[in-house]
């Protein structure tokens, strides 16, 4: 029987001048794909980074609305950087479970005191149940006094650190004669004292001075002379003896704040107090590692009063956003700070804050030559970085000028169209762009600035933009 055979199908397949116009096509689609990319993704540049700025700002704002503590925000011209700094609550203390017993009830050698997160500190020196500010507290009142808490990682932080405590401070009296000499002029020796509210050995204290002055260590304090170690007071007189009053100390790698009631204090670095803050050592960027425990009072700096409501934390790595090198910050390096409430804090803001950036444009005017135009060497990674900020401030203040004249124009406008409006107008109470927002500026394009965009914090912490 014969085999049937079946024909070829050469249709089947490609030739390679087909295969050819394919990937030609393939080829053009791409690069219209990329070029439609590269232009969305330049025409984003400012509304994305202005949306991370914003980003950063929320989330110091929610630090302090959390923790109940203020925050801050750090806008760095100099490096193109915003940073925003809060504080991890890791321990406290109220004495509460002490309610049962008596005051002046002698606390046993090894009684342990439980902290909020279940912490155990231990009883050393002549402890006793007093009268707290709420409740119950502790009365230390010898040498040796200290409650001793083990070492936990989560007090390990190198960020920095926010101590926080009700003091009732037993200030010893002057003797007669104390503190005056044949001039006739006036020192207080108590100055020399230290009682230790907080301390963590190797890592940090803060306390109070005999004359009613606050300290802060951060380092050793068993060795402040150490080139590692850092001591800041206030001047006397901060804390009066004999009534209850709520200190604090914060700091989170660039700034250190001494508070007494909620105010922030003056303070000077331990031996320059008649020396100009230009010339004062650096304040540290970090707080030295430590395996030691957690002391209320120290055995050998005893507090020598009342205290209650201790609180520990921690400085949390701070939130971090770098500027595109196409997008800069327009003005000086600045500082927003928000209150306990997330609100701007009415003792550093009077007015709402305005947080404004640039998008460079590629025609961007450098300078090299001298203002005589005589011809000069290129000026160095530092030189540059340091002339950045003023050269910004400077143009900036040209080109946009006065961002508080035009919040208060939107804000006139916003107010006029109010009352010019019926209750049928569609246009009342819908949201309107704010000046400079994500709009060209003609005088900005000829400096080298292509747009803005303004990010505006209002007085209740309100951000937008």
């Amino acid at each position: 029987m014969p085999i049937a055979v079946r024909p070829i199908d050469r249709r089947a397949g490609f030739t390679l001048m087909e295969l050819l116009v394919i990937l030609a096509i393939i080829g053009v689609i791409g690069g219209m794909s990329i070029g439609v990319y590269q232009q969305v993704a330049r025409q984003n540049i400012l509304p994305a980074a202005a949306s991370r700025v914003s980003s950063v700002l929320r989330a110091a704002r929610n630090f302090s609305v959390s923790s109940s503590l203020p925050s801050r925000v750090y806008v760095d011209a100099k490096k193109q950087r915003i940073s925003a700094f809060g504080f991890e609550l890791v321990a406290s203390w109220s004495f509460e479970e002490l309610e049962d017993q008596e005051v002046g009830t002698r606390l046993d050698r090894g009684t342990e005191i439980m902290g909020a997160f279940r912490e155990p500190a231990e009883a050393y020196g002549v402890i006793e149940v007093g009268k707290g500010r709420i409740g119950r507290g502790l009365v230390f009142l010898d040498e040796g006094a200290s409650l001793v808490a083990p070492r936990r990682p989560r007090y390990d932080s190198i960020r920095g650190f926010s101590l926080e405590a009700w003091v009732l401070f037993y200030q010893r009296p002057l003797e007669k004669g104390e503190g005056s000499d044949r001039s006739g002029s006036f020192s207080d020796p108590r100055r020399d004292e230290q009682y230790a509210i907080i301390s963590r050995p190797g890592s940090w204290e803060f306390g109070l001075l005999g004359d009613g002055a606050l300290y802060a260590v951060i380092g050793d304090a068993d060795h402040p002379a150490s080139d590692s170690t850092f001591v800041a007071a206030t001047k006397s007189g901060e804390v009066i003896g004999s009534r209850w009053a709520h200190v604090r100390a914060s700091f989170d790698g660039i700034e250190l704040v001494l508070e007494v009631d909620g105010i922030a204090r003056g303070w000077a670095p331990d031996g320059f107090e008649r020396v100009d803050e230009r010339d004062w050592p650096e304040l540290p960027t970090e707080v030295p590692a430590g395996d030691f425990e957690l002391m209320i009072s120290h055995p050998k700096r005893f507090f020598f009063g009342g205290l209650d409501e201790v609180k520990v934390r921690i400085a949390l790595e701070p939130q971090t956003f770098d500027l595109p090198d196409e997008v800069v910050f327009l003005g000086d390096s600045s500082i927003v700070r928000f209150d306990t409430r997330g609100g701007l804090d009415p003792i550093f803001h009077s007015n709402p804050v305005v947080v404004r950036i640039g998008e460079l444009g590629e025609d961007a005017e450098v300078e090299t030559e001298s203002p005589t135009g005589t011809s000069v060497a290129p000026p160095s990674m530092e030189e540059a970085e340091a002339a950045k900020g003023e050269s910004e401030a400077e143009e900036a203040e040209e080109i946009l000028g006065d961002p508080m004249a035009a919040l208060t124009r939107y804000l006139d406008e916003q107010r006029l169209a109010a009352e010019n409006s019926t209750e049928d107008d569609p246009v009342l109470g819908t949201e309107r762009a704010l000046p400079g927002e994500g709009e060209p500026d003609a005088a900005a394009r000829e400096k080298g600035m292509k747009r803005i965009h303004q990010i505006i914090i209002d007085l209740t912490g309100t951000i937008r933009g």
